[in-house]
């Protein structure tokens, strides 16, 4: 996907096109030596304007359609206000966003639409019977993360994207990696693009609490990160650096912490940051249970272990969903280390007296440098039904949305990180890094055809408990369970159109 830095690599091309411009308007005095210094300018600044002239475009021709495109949009999982706005507000954010629907109905002379969908399980009967019934009031929905999504491919509810003649695949602000893990037998039913917000969990840190650390430390974090040091016991190890007992009387939600966080889906993506996926294709291509195969089984236990050690110790708070502890929070000043979701947490930062910096999932070890850090996502996805009033409108809208996110994506870096955005481009480049190292989980996002085996959830569930028995006899109790529904929903989505 783009990059924040790369739109700053554009805007610096630019800076530099005008500045040789505003040079050539100066006259031609002094046109002995500097003729040589002037003709050697203009001709790396030629380069620079072929360079931006020749910036990619998709190949859609301008259109006047003079209809509506309805985004059906779950808000759970996609942020409401940051994918459609019936007006701005003056808020950065709203902005970009009212303005990427202008340069759609520009362009193409359509009117973006969006409608919110019932939260929870309950959006996905409303968007199969809209299907059902061919009302056109549907022509793309953002989904939740899991809920609904293997029923909608195995109804054939929904197309596979890379149909649509309009759609780019091989352009940057579609994410093809994620969109292939995705996939089933090669069709793509599911899309991330740019148009997609990012929501996931980082690490967010204390800035100033870091800084009375930084002696003991042997580089910064973000170096650590650079270097391919953050790992998952570099992790634990700043957050047992922290760890003040307030009160005076033992462990209480008011003392200081090296790190806090829910302990729920937060948990479910050190599994991923240390490159296991709990379900993945075995040699012969089909899915199976993997986080506890032969090849994963010692790696998987002994992440489950460091992590429920690490909850079990003094310096570390961890609560279960919707649990809350506001008041434990980054901005309360008494932590050093967050598990903070870029939808809620993140966003609420900037309204504090805080410095704070953003870090990704560590990875498991120092080994895993050629894989490099992954971050589990759980926004939801690109859903285009199968029945469509006007199927290149819906193309043509997708693909420029989708490209004309770049602009929102700074507004938004800006509403995560606030003045930070400008004054530390260290934590941007943090926010590329897990942006452009997203991932997901077979288990995770067909979870609704697993659902009652919880499999998803291994170590938020396993981290209070004994671990390596438990996780053994977890696994083995759910294994050929597991499996079996694996191939029944693969069988089943195969047969769809």
């Amino acid at each position: 996907m783009k990059s924040f830095n790369k739109l700053l690599s554009f805007a610096l091309a630019l800076t530099l096109l005008l500045s040789a411009l505003a040079a050539c308007d100066s006259g031609n005095e002094n046109q002995t030596e500097t003729d040589t210094l002037e003709t050697h300018t203009v001709s790396v600044e030629q380069t620079t304007a072929a360079e931006v002239e020749t910036e990619f475009f998709p190949d859609i021709e301008e259109k006047d359609y003079n209809t509506e495109f309805f985004l059906s949009i779950q808000p759970e999982h996609n942020t409401f206000n940051q994918h459609w706005v019936e007006e701005s507000d003056n808020d950065v954010m709203s902005q970009a966003v009212y303005d990427r629907q202008q340069k759609i109905y520009n362009y193409l002379g359509v009117e973006i639409v969006g409608t919110a969908t019932l939260t929870g399980r309950d959006y996905a009967d409303p968007f199969k019977i809209a299907v059902k019934n061919k009302d056109g009031s549907v022509d793309t929905l953002l989904s939740h993360v899991y809920h609904g999504i293997d029923s909608f491919i195995t109804g054939n509810y929904l197309s596979d994207i890379s149909t649509l003649s309009q759609i780019n695949l091989n352009a940057d602000y579609w994410d093809f990696d994620m969109m292939e893990e995705a996939s089933i037998n090669g069709k793509y039913y599911l899309g991330k693009s740019d148009f997609n917000l990012l929501w996931t969990f980082v690490i967010a840190y204390n800035k100033d609490m870091m800084d009375k650390y930084s002696d003991a430390l042997d580089e910064s974090v973000y170096e650590m990160v650079d270097n391919y040091h953050w790992t998952l016991d570099k992790m634990i190890s700043l957050a047992n650096m922290v760890y003040v007992d307030t009160t005076g009387d033992g462990q209480t939600v008011d003392d200081t912490f090296g790190i806090i966080g829910c302990q729920d889906i937060a948990f479910c993506g050190f599994l991923h940051s240390s490159n296991i996926n709990i379900i993945e294709p075995n040699e012969s291509g089909a899915y199976v249970l993997s986080a506890y195969n032969d090849l994963n089984k010692a790696k998987t236990t002994e992440i489950v272990e460091k992590i429920h050690e690490l909850a079990k110790s003094d310096c570390a708070w961890f609560w279960k969903y919707n649990e809350g502890h506001i008041s434990i929070g980054l901005p309360s000043g008494r932590a050093l280390l967050s598990l903070s979701d870029t939808k809620g947490h993140l966003p609420s930062y900037p309204n504090y007296d805080i410095r704070f910096g953003v870090l990704p999932y560590p990875m498991f070890d120092e080994a895993q440098k050629d894989v490099g850090y992954r971050t589990l996502q759980w926004g939801g996805y690109i859903c285009v039904p199968t029945y469509l009033t006007d199927r290149n409108m819906v193309g043509d809208t997708l693909e420029m949305l989708s490209f004309y996110s770049q602009d929102v994506h700074v507004a938004f870096y800006e509403k995560l990180l606030g003045k930070q955005a400008a004054e530390s481009p260290d934590d941007n480049r943090m926010l590329d890094i897990v942006w452009d190292n997203l991932c997901t989980d077979f288990a995770q996002t067909y979870y609704g055809a697993f659902l009652d085996t919880q499999i998803l959830f291994i170590v938020p569930r396993l981290t209070y408990e004994d671990t390596t028995n438990n996780l053994a006899s977890f696994v083995a109790g759910q294994e050929k369970t597991i499996n079996r529904k694996i191939e029944k929903f693969i069988a089943l989505a195969s047969k769809q159109k």
